[in-house]
């Protein structure tokens, strides 16, 4: 149960880095 919400947790994380990856981009 940890396990997953810790994958949940990164996932968010990672789709947070790609917006703001193309934000960077964007500019």
């Amino acid at each position: 149960m940890h396990q997953k919400k810790r994958r949940k947790n990164h996932a968010i994380s990672f789709r947070s880095l790609s917006e703001r990856y193309l934000n960077c981009k964007s500019y």
